[in-house]
């Protein structure tokens, strides 16, 4: 667990990596602990961002919420090994998803190692289409490409990769720029 506020639309405070690891018969205990991790580089405080897992066990962050209304455009990778993690910016070229928050985020790695990013907020920034890196490399410049434009801006909601290879968004709500 990365990130996040202790109350609703609060400016976040803390930059920590929370593990929890399971004990005992069925998931039904176990304990958190806190990932030593140097404190430079590494991503500000933050929420409404996503992380997902990369294909070689590394885990990846996207945008996010810094609070007063200002949102992140830089994609970070975490190794993580045993109880330490480095974190490193992922350095991209390419039409960029753009500072964001409240989006979907998910990884593909059996369609060639793909990084989505779609929708969230803020409405004067984001736009409908969805991006991606294709292939994510292990080492050097990712870049961004832009693809189709949905029917609708969405905030807030999920994503997921079907076993065929589809992206689907979950739509908790539409978001309407003018209503919001």
């Amino acid at each position: 667990v990365f990130g996040g506020s202790n109350t609703l639309g609060s400016t976040p405070t803390d930059n920590g990596v929370y593990v929890f690891t399971f004990s005992g018969p069925g998931f039904s205990s176990g304990t958190w602990s806190k990932l030593t991790i140097p404190p430079s580089p590494g991503p500000v405080p933050r929420r409404d961002h996503t992380m997902v897992k990369h294909g070689s066990g590394a885990l990846l962050v996207y945008g996010g919420d810094f609070g007063g209304g200002s949102s992140s455009d830089t994609l970070w990778k975490l190794v993580v090994s045993g109880s330490t993690g480095t974190w490193s910016p992922i350095v991209t070229a390419g039409p960029s998803p753009g500072p964001r928050a409240n989006h979907a985020a998910v990884y593909d790695a059996t369609y060639g190692e793909r990084l989505y990013i779609f929708g969230g907020e803020p409405a004067a920034t984001v736009d409908k289409f969805t991006y991606v890196i294709e292939p994510l490399p292990a080492t050097g410049t990712a870049t961004w490409v832009r693809g189709a434009e949905a029917p609708n801006l969405l905030s807030g909601h999920t994503g997921a990769l079907d076993p065929g290879g589809v992206l689907h968004a979950h739509l908790p709500e539409i978001y309407n720029r003018g209503a919001n």
